[in-house]
């Protein structure tokens, strides 16, 4: 801001020299000048009051940015928008904004647009007071020679609510009439972003209060979703979302359509409904009937045939002339839609008129279009409809909340199958999974991402208490039911959360996976090669932050710190998420590819008792009882790089284990060892180390992770991140993006060259409360002779040498990082430039390529030098030489074939990958192109379960999706694990004792039982080799396909008997069962 005032003098801003020339207030705030020091004998100008104010108003706004931010609610701040009227109503406020605290008054503002994006804040406008305008601006002490007389004028600051303004202040934002985020006071301080930055690393986001998403209804004539959101607060990513009323938020529907061609039905009668096979439908395209007619035709030739008006033809009735009945295949046939006279039968006279009665198809339009089925009439009944169609594939989708409060809506992959709700990426807050029915109201399921209070830890603790107790309880009360004669004489129940119950001593193949008992899946596991570099959509490096002024050098390696860097090892494969398990049977490898990469909130086993349905969460799994997990014993090549040439490696070890290698261990002319090991073993799953030793000092490590779940830090951790603790001399320099983008790496000015064999490695790295953290979230290195010497008199482009990260790694808008140089070389040095001035230690912040002196602070960010990694000193007035490259994409999708396989009778597959979808507009779909051309899409890390048995060429490819600065990163490790359902199975539990003590016993059994069509299951008593196969006397319908299946065996008068379950399916149909209970008692 400026203001014109007559005869004000301030250095600090543009003004006028005494020679008359302009002068620069910038200019001279890059001096520095911390205060002004007033000596005897010297005049003092009224420019040097100014001066001296301003100074400490700087300091001031100084130290509230850092403590507030730049602009800050801290008090008020109530917001009310009227979309109907197009008014906004704001309270008073207090507000911190341009290093001053406003006091802003309530306002009203009208005509404000609510459709868009549209930004409210605080317009302040400088008023410059006079003993003109006031006067008690003039001298006030008496008996002086000011008194009465014009003195020092006042400066106010006016701030008003408005939508714009110079300068301008956003506060809210409102989107289509609704402030998705409602600013708190205080708001935007630095502890709120240290409780942020806390909550995020502990918490992730989660939901405070409210923020229930529930289901509006569906708009048939905006074809849209309606999704009502209540009030309330949440964290998303650590930054809190708050919202005082509810929210109504519209979504159009978006389906993935399937064809369907030929599907035939028989016709019932007019009217009838006929259900298609798929739905809901999105349109009829074509329907064709088999209709009669009968019609009068006229003989033509003797042995010719006479056409029949309505085509094609399905089949000849009868012809009839007068009182004869001709026999069709005697006296006609049907030709090419002809009555045919040339078999040797009878046949009219040339001439003669005679009567035919025939079927044709016709193509009609339906009369009635149902959700599922459809209506037609005038066919004849019995006869084929044939039917081509569209219908709606399923699809669930997820509501969530972005860190800037607004509604997003991670779309899933349409399947025609089974459809998953997609992942949520890390920086948003999951509401509710939406499952979509089509024309209909969609069903919302709370994703259940709450914060637990106090008071609910304690409720759950008394919870876990009160059935410690209660099952404490049961169990006395069994064994007194076990010593009453007059009670059961024995009993036996398996809830199917794990093996414990079965009789692992009886050859037994079912599956028991989250309470249930299914058919098992044999699993064939298989490494794909998808190459050594990281999947993006296709783009080019482009530089995108950049500080190009040169005044000083500095060396990486300030503090000499001299031993070496570590050598850099690449495994391969780096990550493996199959493992062997202990147990003979196959639930452990079921439940591995049933539960990869499947988020299930919460199970819920239901056993009914006399009518009344108890439901019971089960969130937290039995480890204990689970088969202890193993690594595979795979073979492991690896790449050591920046040995000393002929350098010999002497041990490896593999999570402190040492195992052999070969290869022949010895470094080449360039520094490199390769070689293979085999992982030994019984070794158990988790992140393992293995180090490498040579005999001239190597000293390597690297990251080997066998688990089921992989995040894409620990990939990165893995394949490109090879150093373990170590301290060095770094310098490093901060930045932040106003935008998302994907980090390539970065570009330097070197200056000095030591050693050509030393090398420099950069970092990317965290920042906390202002400064690096020893730890590393990208890594790229050069070698010492590979990077070029800046020329200190000419600015060009071969001055830049850049150091790329190994694998890409995103950066969101605002997040403050740094990028860090190491080196173990006295001598390598870099460019950097700092704030000009000029005094008696010379000449400073001048870059004499450009011939400028450095009036202001070359980039946002601050440079910094530590001797530990750990202790940094902060340079503010200065930055290094550098640019920033990030990626931009040419093409917003991309598809990349991971393979083609030859697959025998696979009815599962689950393809293992480690996916960064850092916003939701990325995403990474597979497809399954079968030799059909069927193309099946689903998600990396979420099992496709097939409706057959597939035996033949298939390909897998992915599909990646993103915007010009953001792709998806598909990292280079993929396994594809195939599966065949097994058709048959059997569980057997332990054995019962059964108290003959009073006579034979009857035996009543209860299954919970869901065996689709084409499967079944059976349930048998007694014994390995003499099984009695039982009837079910009563069952109730559970829901869900779930039936509550009663068994009765009487006269049973063996001392002990099992339970035997007998399933059989298909792909298509897969049964399953639960909830086993016995109970044997007196005949």
């Amino acid at each position: 801001m400026a203001f014109a005032l007559a005869n004000y003098f301030n250095r600090r801003r543009d003004g006028t020299s005494p020679q008359g020339e302009p002068r620069s207030g910038a200019d001279y705030i890059a001096r520095r000048f911390a205060e002004l020091l007033h000596r005897g004998r010297q005049f003092v100008e009224s420019a040097e009051a100014n001066e001296a104010q301003q100074i400490a108003y700087e300091r001031q706004r100084s130290i509230g940015d850092q403590a507030f931010g730049p602009v800050s609610l801290r008090d008020g701040g109530t917001i009310v928008v009227d979309s109907a009227a197009g008014t906004v109503t704001l309270g008073e406020s207090l507000i911190w904004a341009g290093g001053y605290m406003h006091q802003v008054a309530a306002a009203t503002l009208t005509g404000v647009p609510m459709v868009g994006t549209v930004a409210i804040g605080i317009a302040v406008s400088e008023m410059v007071v006079t003993d003109v305008e006031d006067v008690d601006l003039k001298g006030i002490v008496p008996n002086t020679e000011s008194h009465g007389k014009e003195l020092a004028a006042r400066l106010r600051y006016d701030a008003v609510w408005a939508r714009d303004g110079d300068p301008f202040y956003p506060i809210f934002t409102i989107v289509d009439g609704v402030v998705p985020s409602e600013p708190v006071a205080p708001f935007g301080d630095l502890a709120e972003r240290a409780v942020e930055r806390h909550v995020e690393e502990t918490h992730g986001s989660h939901i405070i209060d409210g923020f229930d998403a529930l289901s509006g209804g569906y708009d048939a004539a905006t074809g849209e979703q309606v999704y009502l959101i209540s009030a309330g607060v949440l964290r998303a990513a650590g930054r809190r979302i708050t919202r005082s009323v509810d929210t109504r938020h519209r979504q159009a529907e978006n389906p993935v359509l399937k064809s369907v061609v030929g599907e035939i039905h028989n016709f019932v009668a007019d009217g009838a409904d006929i259900t298609l096979s798929h739905g809901p439908i999105a349109d009829v395209q074509l329907v064709t009937v088999v209709k009669e007619r009968t019609e009068t035709l006229t003989h033509q030739l003797a042995g010719g045939s006479d056409p029949m008006t309505s085509t094609p033809v399905y089949s000849i009735q009868s012809v009839v002339r007068g009182g004869t009945t001709y026999v069709k295949g005697t006296d006609y046939k049907l030709t090419a839609d002809k009555v045919d006279w040339s078999l040797p039968g009878a046949e009219p006279n040339p001439g003669d008129s005679y009567t035919v009665t025939y079927r044709y198809t016709s193509v009609v339009a339906p009369d009635e279009i149902g959700r599922t089925s459809l209506q037609v009439s005038g066919a004849v009944t019995g006869l084929p409809v044939t039917i081509n169609y569209r219908w709606k594939l399923k699809r669930r989708d997820v509501i969530a909340i972005d860190r800037d409060g607004g509604v997003v809506m991670i779309e899933g992959v349409s399947s025609a199958y089974q459809a998953y709700p997609p992942r949520v990426p890390a920086p948003l807050a999951p509401l509710a999974i939406v499952e979509h029915l089509w024309g209909i109201a969609a069903i919302v399921t709370p994703y259940e991402q709450r914060r637990m209070t106090e008071a609910e830890v304690r409720s759950l603790l008394r919870f876990v208490v009160d059935n410690a107790d209660l099952i404490s309880q049961l169990r006395l009360k069994l064994d007194v039911q076990d010593r009453d004669p007059a009670s059961r004489r024995g009993s036996f129940v398996d809830d199917f959360i794990s093996d414990q119950q079965r009789d692992e001593g009886i050859v037994q193949n079912a599956a028991i996976v989250d309470g249930t008992v299914q058919l098992p899946i044999t699993v064939t596991s298989q490494e794909v090669d998808i190459g050594t570099s990281a999947i993006m959509l296709a783009g080019v490096i482009e530089t995108i932050v950049e500080q190009p002024y040169r005044t000083a050098k500095q060396p990486i390696n300030k503090y000499q710190a001299f031993d070496p860097l570590p050598g850099q090892v690449t495994l391969r494969p780096a990550v493996d998420r199959w493992h062997d398990v202990t147990r003979s049977t196959e639930t452990e490898v079921t439940r591995q590819i049933l539960r990869t990469g499947h988020f299930v909130p919460g199970r819920i086993r239901r056993v009914t008792d006399r009518g009344t349905t108890i439901a019971t969460r089960i969130d937290s799994i039995n480890r204990t009882s689970e088969a202890a997990r193993f690594l595979r014993r795979i073979a492991v090549t690896f790449t050591i790089k920046f040995a000393a040439p002929g350098e010999t490696l002497t041990e490896v070890t593999f999570d402190r284990i040492a195992v052999p290698f070969t290869g022949g261990g010895v470094a080449d002319a360039s520094g490199t060892i390769t070689g293979t090991f085999t992982i030994p073993a019984n070794v158990r799953t988790g992140r393992k180390a293995v180090r490498f030793v040579g005999n001239a000092g190597l000293d390597a490590t690297a990251r080997f992770e066998g688990s089921g779940q992989i995040t894409s830090i620990v990939v990165r951790q893995t394949r490109s991140i090879t150093r373990e603790l170590y301290y060095t001399d770094p310098v490093a320099q901060s930045f932040k993006l106003a935008e998302d983008r994907i980090l390539a790496g970065a570009s330097f000015e070197f200056t000095d060259r030591g050693d050509p064999d030393n090398r420099v490695i950069c970092d990317l790295r965290p920042m906390r409360d202002g400064y690096p953290v020893n730890e590393t979230l990208a890594e790229g290195a050069i070698e010492g002779n590979a990077f070029a010497l800046s020329n200190p008199n000419l600015v060009q482009e071969a001055n830049w040498t850049a150091i790329d990260f190994a694998l890409p790694i995103p950066q969101l808008a605002g997040e403050e990082r740094a990028i860090a140089l190491l080196t173990d070389d006295a001598d390598h040095a870099v460019a950097y430039a700092e704030l000009g001035s000029q005094n008696e230690d010379g000449v400073r912040g001048y870059d004499k390529r450009r011939q400028e002196w450095v009036r202001s602070n070359p980039y946002g960010g601050v440079m910094f030098e530590a001797s530990n990694e750990s202790t940094w000193v902060a340079k503010p007035a200065a930055d290094l030489t550098f640019r920033l490259r990030a990626w931009r994409f040419t093409s917003t999708t991309r598809t990349v074939i991971i393979g083609t396989f030859n697959v025998e009778d696979v009815s599962d597959i689950l393809v293992l990958l480690v996916v960064d979808e850092p916003t939701p507009e990325t995403r990474v779909t597979l497809e399954l192109v079968r030799a059909s051309g069927e193309v099946i899409s689903f998600d990396p890390n979420e099992r496709l379960s097939l409706p057959e048995y597939v035996s033949e060429s298939v390909t897998i490819r992915m599909v990646l999706t993103g915007t010009a600065t953001m792709s998806p990163i598909v990292y280079p490790t993929c396994q594809i694990l195939w599966g065949t359902l097994e058709t048959v199975a059997n569980y057997v539990s332990e054995a019962t004792s059964l108290d003959q003590t009073y006579g034979n016993l009857k035996v009543r059994t209860v299954l919970e039982a869901n065996a689709p069509g084409g499967s079944s299951i059976a349930l048998d008593i007694g014994g390995d080799g003499a099984w009695d196969t039982q009837a079910a006397v009563n069952s109730t319908d559970l829901g869900d396909g779930w039936i509550e299946r009663e068994y009765l065996e009487g006269a049973v008068s063996d001392t002990e008997t099992r339970v035997q379950i007998r399933l059989t399916g298909t792909p298509a149909a897969r049964p399953s069962a639960r909830a086993l209970r016995l109970r044997a008692t007196e005949v």
